[in-house]
């Protein structure tokens, strides 16, 4: 099946970018839980340029896209590449833009897409979109004052533009 390019991605990502500047323009904390949802698509649509520009490149063995909001298993698979010509400087680049701690940051930004519980009794987890419960079953809305701190939305700003300026580096390389 068909997939979206990286262009498309990248144009999306891109409109997310310019969204959650001019939400954050406004500085009030009750958006907060929006300019990271924003960060958060920011995120998962250049991680997905990233692997569509790699798969349109040639390189076959990967799983398709689809609509999950899960990065694990891309992120998972970028790290580990198929062996193929040309893979082990395509392999250097993605390895550059998704060390270690930017991986755990990826996985860390993911987790706060909405999710319903998978089992009776458990929690509803912290999101940036539906009333969660906190570990002491305590209802917050993500607009509240106590959901996302200031700290939160300025680590997110950055991972959200190193992702995309490397994505968009990528993507570019692979293009030539």
């Amino acid at each position: 099946m068909n997939e979206p390019n990286a262009g498309l991605w990248l144009l999306q990502a891109e409109s997310d970018r310019l969204c959650a500047q001019k939400v954050w323009a406004d500085g009030d904390y009750r958006l907060y839980c929006q300019v990271i949802a924003k960060y958060q698509q920011i995120v998962e649509k250049s991680v997905k340029a990233v692997f569509a520009s790699i798969k349109d490149f040639g390189i076959a063995g990967l799983p398709g896209l689809g609509y999950s909001h899960d990065l694990a298993k891309l992120v998972d698979a970028l790290s580990r590449l198929p062996k193929s010509r040309g893979t082990n400087d395509i392999q250097m680049k993605v390895n550059g833009l998704l060390t270690n701690y930017h991986r755990q940051e990826i996985l860390a930004i993911s987790r706060l897409a909405p999710k319903r519980p998978v089992s009776a009794g458990e929690l509803h987890r912290q999101n940036t979109e539906y009333p969660y419960e906190t570990a002491a079953g305590v209802w917050i809305a993500p607009a509240s004052p106590e959901a996302f701190t200031a700290r939160q939305l300025e680590r997110f700003r950055i991972l959200a533009e190193y992702v995309f300026g490397g994505a968009k580096k990528i993507v570019s390389t692979l293009r030539r």
